[in-house]
């Protein structure tokens, strides 16, 4: 009996390892993630009733909690001014991933899924050699001015950046091989280049300020030594330098769009919103008129529409009603009010929390572990560095709550708690 709950265990954690890798290597694809995201939680529904369960630890229900604020925030201001009815729980598009995702989180850790961490980092690597040699075809070949993979062009930015903030911490790694040092580091420039051919400015920033914090935690907490940090990064500049040279001229093309922000601030002083930058200004002063009209829960689409957004009772579309403000934090105050940024919060704090309490040295997590399972902390710095891309991106964008980047960001909190989970609890012992 015992051998056969082994096995179906073993199957189990097997089936569960090649979703998750499928949530990295389908990220070029348009709506992957809310399909994944679903295929997890159907999956585990039915090993409910195969497996035992077990408690999960306070940190993994805090994370939870915080999923379901996300969810409920959403609905106070829809009992007023007819929300329900104008509505038809349009609004719970997204926010019902975050109820999702919960339940999904409980679920792994609860059955004790076992994933393979090793597969998954090569599955994360491989998916950035896909994303990045799709989006050089689209730029050099097809000539796309903002290269968008197979789904939105933000979407692509933001799922691409991800794959390459896990590479840059792999590569960092201390004891990984050389060999291993250029398959990563190619793929990690690989990714630059998809950054720089979509030209997603907001998204750029916050990948490097995602690198930084995955580099400082390497420096400071994990005290790597300066030197190796060096020569790391040293590697990755001759790449860079390399690829550079191989595409100058669609570099060139691609950069000038970065130059631009300062001509759309220049137009904005004159009066002229009709920029990128100057139109997102507008909502944002949109969003707080919003939030002055109700501080605490926010608009629902149809106030947002009557009080602000068309205040004189011009006649619009229904879909202006629901357009986002291009802020996650504008949109957060306009659309959910205080409760909604407590609840964002709560998800970032709980999150961030719960990784960094898991980065331990990879001597002390091999000496229990060994090599494989010593990864566990590569995870956790990961997370770190795309939490960091999320909050930075969320000036500009609403990645936590658009349905490809939202989605994607609940099944890497999923995947990678399921990773570090086991053995957290065993090397705090």
């Amino acid at each position: 009996m015992n051998t056969l709950l082994s096995k179906s265990s073993s199957r189990m954690n097997l089936f569960f390892t090649i979703l998750s890798c499928a949530v990295f290597l389908l990220s070029c694809l348009n709506h992957s993630s809310e399909v994944v995201l679903i295929m997890f939680f159907l999956s585990l529904i039915v090993c409910l009733f195969r497996f035992s369960r077990t408690n999960v630890e306070q940190g993994i229900k805090y994370i939870i909690y915080a999923f379901v604020a996300m969810f409920a925030t959403i609905i106070p201001n829809l009992f007023f001014n007819n929300g329900f009815a104008y509505d038809h729980f349009r609004s719970f598009n997204m926010q019902v991933s975050y109820l999702v995702a919960s339940a999904v989180l409980f679920l792994m850790i609860g059955l004790r899924v076992s994933l393979n961490p090793k597969i998954i980092i090569y599955a994360i690597c491989i998916a950035a050699y896909i994303n990045g040699i799709i989006g050089i075809v689209q730029k050099v070949f097809f000539h796309i001015d903002r290269v968008n993979g197979f789904t939105g062009i933000f979407e692509f930015a933001h799922l691409s950046a991800v794959l390459g903030l896990c590479v840059f911490t792999y590569f960092l790694k201390e004891n990984t091989s050389f060999k291993e040092r250029i398959f990563f580091g190619i793929a990690f420039v690989l990714i630059v280049s998809v950054l720089i051919f979509n030209e997603s400015r907001g998204i750029a920033i916050g990948f490097a300020c995602g690198c930084l914090v995955i580099l400082c935690i390497y420096i400071f907490v994990k005290k790597m030594k300066i030197v190796y940090a060096f020569k790391s990064i040293a590697l990755l500049v001759i790449l860079l330098l390399i690829l550079g040279g191989t595409l100058s001229p669609f570099v060139k093309s691609s950069l000038e769009r970065y130059h631009l922000i300062k001509t759309d601030l220049q137009e904005y002083e004159h009066k002229n919103s009709d920029t990128s930058i100057g139109a997102r200004f507008d909502m944002w002063k949109e969003a707080y008129r919003a939030f002055k009209i109700s501080p605490i829960i926010g608009l629902n689409p149809k106030s947002l529409c009557e009080y602000v957004k068309y205040p004189n009772g011009e006649i619009h579309p229904r879909n202006h009603c629901y357009q986002r403000l291009h802020s996650e934090f504008f949109n957060t105050l306009a659309r959910k009010g205080i409760l909604g940024i407590l609840a964002l919060l709560a998800v970032w704090i709980t999150t961030g929390v719960f990784f960094a309490k898991t980065i331990k040295s990879d001597d002390a997590l091999e000496a229990i572990f060994g090599k494989n399972e010593a990864l566990a902390s590569v995870f956790s710095i990961s997370f770190m560095g795309i939490l960091a891309l999320y909050i930075v991106s969320g000036a500009g964008n609403e990645p936590m709550i658009a349905f490809s980047e939202g989605n994607y960001f609940l099944l890497i909190v999923i995947v990678f708690a399921s990773i570090v989970y086991p053995y957290r609890n065993k090397s705090s012992r």
